[in-house]
């Protein structure tokens, strides 16, 4: 792995927040000065396609956390916040309905927060 994948890695694993292309980008410069945009884009596309993170889709803009502890998301549609919940027996519960062994699964969950929702 590249220093600047790394960093930009190491940026997702230090997040708790599931930051967006630019935060991350910001986040790196801090670390690495000289980082540019398109080294994050493509250290975060390689970082995907490696499966190191998840992309989590469906916002405005893409979204990015870590994918060594499987969970799932809760996203708000109004305001965009992303909560990580886990379905620790949904992976079980598939498989046995299936028969069948589950690599892994994306799930996220779209419903308004209790901020939005007042």
């Amino acid at each position: 792995m590249t220093t600047q994948r790394r960093t930009v890695y190491d940026v997702i694993l230090a997040s708790n927040d599931h930051p967006d292309v630019e935060t991350v980008f910001k986040r790196a410069r801090k670390v690495m000065p000289n980082i540019s945009l398109t080294t994050v884009y493509r250290s975060l596309a390689w970082l995907v396609e490696n499966e190191f993170v998840i992309q989590i889709k469906g916002l405005a803009a893409a979204h990015f956390d870590r994918s060594d502890i499987p969970h799932s998301h809760v996203s708000c549609p109004s305001c965009g916040v992303i909560h990580d919940v886990s379905y620790i027996d949904l992976k079980k519960q598939i498989e046995d309905q299936l028969g069948r062994t589950v690599s892994h699964y994306d799930l996220n969950i779209y419903c308004t927060c209790v901020k939005c929702d007042k």
